[in-house]
């Protein structure tokens, strides 16, 4: 089965539509893009995270993918922890709206909401998963998807939820152009790399735009904190399924952006049955082969036990 992995991407990559067309429109629309040296600040977190586009391509998961050696099954169980993380994105971006002061921004939370819920439910129905409670994350999932809920909960301007929103879209296209060098046409996850590296663009895309829009109402070393957390959420997703060493936030994070962000971070994870807190992510205490998956309760991350396993 191909899941239609890519439709996250897709999610941030859509055609222009009349609504996006009136937001652009200067003559329609004060709120548009600046010119000069400010004009793309979405590019500009991107290019400030170079090093972690780069690590997260160094992922045992990626590598495996552009091998053609991925376990089927490491790969249903990514699939399945990312609807769960789109399902509960809805209720994120949800909480961003409402703290939205314009009709615009309403609007434009209205819009991605819509695209999550039907990439989520999408990929369920394809998983035969009904609920998606059912799902239990790996910690390299958990601890992102608990991260970009607190920045919708907690932060007051929403505008910086689409500063999370950002970096899966502009990262995968660009992993799938790197892993495009160096695959075969009979790769079984051809697929996913073609898809992906057709949404690759060096210019903004619509919701980067619409965050370049909000450029001064925005504390950009903040943003830039958000972004490259958001980056390092990326990179100890697709590494939890390999037990590859977690990436540390105070190695990619200036000290100031560390403590911008830091309030934000879910709680440290503890190993089960210890009080010891373990650094960001747990690591695993075993050995992994290239086809083990570290962290999910079985093999394609649903949870069988009902609630409450550990």
């Amino acid at each position: 089965m191909k899941f239609k992995t890519s439709a996250r991407v897709a999610i941030n990559h859509s055609l222009i539509t009349a609504f996006e067309q009136a937001l652009f429109s200067p003559t329609a629309n004060p709120l548009v893009p600046k010119s000069g040296p400010t004009a793309s600040l979405s590019l500009t977190l991107w290019q400030q995270s170079e090093t972690l586009a780069n690590a997260a391509l160094q992922r045992t998961y990626m590598q495996e993918l552009a091998k053609g050696s991925l376990s089927p099954i490491t790969y249903t169980s990514f699939t399945v922890q990312d609807a769960k993380y789109c399902s509960a994105s809805v209720d994120t971006l949800g909480d961003a709206q409402q703290k939205s002061d314009s009709e615009l921004m309403k609007k434009f939370f209205s819009e991605k909401i819509a695209s999550y819920e039907a990439y989520s439910t999408e990929l369920l129905k394809e998983c035969s998963i009904g609920d998606p409670d059912g799902i239990v994350y790996g910690k390299g999932a958990e601890w992102y998807s608990s991260f970009e809920s607190n920045i919708g909960l907690k932060m007051a301007d929403p505008a910086y939820s689409i500063v999370a929103m950002l970096p899966c879209s502009r990262l995968w296209p660009w992993l799938a152009t790197q892993l495009a060098q160096k695959t075969s046409q009979d790769n079984l996850y051809q697929f996913w790399i073609e898809e992906n590296a057709s949404y690759y663009t060096t210019e903004p895309t619509s919701t980067e735009q619409f965050l370049d829009a909000q450029v001064d109402k925005l504390d950009q070393t903040l943003a830039l904190a958000i972004y490259k957390s958001c980056m390092i959420g990326e990179c100890n997703f697709f590494g939890s399924m390999f037990g590859d060493n977690a990436l540390q936030p105070e190695d990619y994070l200036t000290a100031e952006e560390l403590a911008l962000v830091k309030p934000f971070y879910p709680p440290t994870v503890r190993r089960s049955k210890s009080t010891r807190a373990l650094p960001f992510f747990t690591e695993p205490s075993s050995t992994n082969t290239s086809q083990q998956q570290s962290e999910s309760p079985n093999s394609c991350g649903v949870d069988n036990s009902g609630p409450g396993v550990t």
